[in-house]
């Protein structure tokens, strides 16, 4: 661990993941029974049914889901019920490594207590989805090019653009998202579950939003905000790459004119452009004028064309089936 003004690089967020001969177990048991006190014991909470529909994911308009028999269809939607579980978990399991970090590199006494409030949200978040779908495994992170992305970020980058990028960006988009798995989900201990999460979601957010001043942002800390919002603005113009990875897997593979017509029956132009136009908005809502002009320039929010989507998601497909 190094550190110097804003900058800090932290070992991996996943490492804590890893298997090692040398932990021993019986005293990391101790640890998470002491940890545990802290929010009282949270009893195991699987969901029974699959947490989410066909309909969630827009499979129910897809010809192609639709052919599958209905076991098969159970199998895919169970699996990116899955998914979406196991990703926001280790989405948690970096942002427990995002609040120390930040605690770390705080200015004041006042930021450094809120960010360690932070990581006690985040810990406890860890926590809440654990006992729906059991604890984090680095098997999980493979091939998922969002964690990869995330991970990276909170590791290496400054306060400056962490707090933009985290807090901001990707916090406010969380805010949508996960209003949207509560509000959908079919088992009421995920409901809750989100519902919470949901609560110290718009504090980190709104605490982005007052620390955050693009006018503070050196050349360098703006040129690398564009790199890094630009190859989150190519993930979400990919379109429900999820989505299609887990039906390709169930279906046998999918040639890039099954995929066209995949995104035309689930209408991808309708959610991305949504997609598109949140960021917009919370670009606009941080007061990020410059960073939003420069990709209006770039015409990043205007929504790929089907085709130019279907060549996106079979090139992804081809890095994960």
């Amino acid at each position: 661990m190094t550190l110097a003004g804003s900058k800090l690089r932290v070992t991996d967020p996943f490492a804590v993941l890893s298997e090692s001969a040398e932990v021993d177990g019986r005293r990391e048991a101790l640890i998470r029974r002491i940890g545990q006190k802290y929010m009282g014991d949270v009893a195991p909470q699987p969901p029974g049914d699959i947490p989410w529909d066909a309909g969630f994911f827009g499979l129910d308009r897809s010809t192609r889901f639709r052919d599958l028999p209905l076991p098969r269809q159970v199998a895919v939607t169970a699996a990116l019920s899955e998914a979406v579980l196991r990703e926001a978990q280790h989405i948690e399991v970096v942002g427990t490594t995002y609040a120390a970090k930040m605690a770390l590199l705080a200015e004041t006494l006042p930021q450094r207590e809120l960010y360690s409030f932070f990581a006690a949200d985040e810990a406890r978040h860890l926590r809440l989805i654990s006992a729906l779908v059991g604890e984090p495994h680095l098997d999980w992170v493979q091939g998922n090019s969002f964690l990869g992305y995330l991970a990276q970020v909170v590791q290496d980058e400054d306060r400056e653009t962490l707090v933009f990028l985290i807090q901001v960006i990707l916090e406010g988009w969380g805010i949508n998202y996960y209003s949207a798995l509560a509000r959908c989900a079919r088992a009421p201990q995920v409901t809750r579950c989100f519902e919470t999460i949901l609560l110290d979601e718009g504090r980190h957010h709104g605490s982005g939003l007052v620390l955050f001043d693009e006018s503070r942002l050196t050349m360098p800390q703006l040129a690398r905000l564009k790199d890094l919002l630009a190859a989150f603005l190519a993930m979400v113009r990919i379109g429900p790459a999820a989505t299609l990875a887990h039906l390709a897997r169930e279906t046998g593979g999918m040639s890039r004119s099954e995929i066209h017509d995949f995104l035309t029956e689930v209408d991808f132009a309708a959610k991305v452009k949504a997609d598109l136009s949140l960021m917009q908005s919370l670009l606009v809502k941080a007061g990020a004028h410059k960073l939003r002009q420069f990709f209006v320039e770039k015409a990043a929010f205007t929504v790929p064309t089907a085709a130019a989507c279907a060549s996106d998601a079979a090139a992804f497909l081809g890095g994960v089936l």
